[in-house]
């Protein structure tokens, strides 16, 4: 059974936990389908709106659709948050230039 599939089984069973709603809009967002990452994040942000990876996944649906304002709006949720902040100043930085490390976010043109 695919990981969506088990997602929307756990959301019959407890629609009002915000982790399930945003662990199967994860697996949207492998699929690049932006508009049920939309939804899924959104949802899961109407039950948790402390939601680091729903505001996440939202930014980047939101990049798909161009809406580059409010997809900033959402990643500056993300960069705010000091749970985020604390775990990564312990982490190793990454270089730019590092080849090995692939970026998530959906390809898009918002300036130019």
């Amino acid at each position: 059974m695919a990981s969506a599939e088990l997602g929307a089984k756990a959301i019959a069973l407890c629609p009002g936990v915000a982790v399930y709603w945003v662990n199967r809009g994860l697996c949207h967002f492998r699929r690049k389908d932006w508009a049920r990452v939309e939804e899924d994040s959104r949802r899961a942000l109407a039950l948790d709106d402390a939601s680091v990876k729903g505001h996440y996944l939202l930014g980047c649906a939101l990049l798909d659709k161009e809406d580059c304002a409010l997809a900033v709006k959402e990643f500056e949720k993300v960069r705010g948050d000091p749970r985020l902040l604390k775990r990564s100043s312990s982490r190793t930085r990454v270089s730019e230039d590092d080849s090995s490390v692939s970026n998530p976010s959906p390809s898009f043109h918002c300036f130019g």
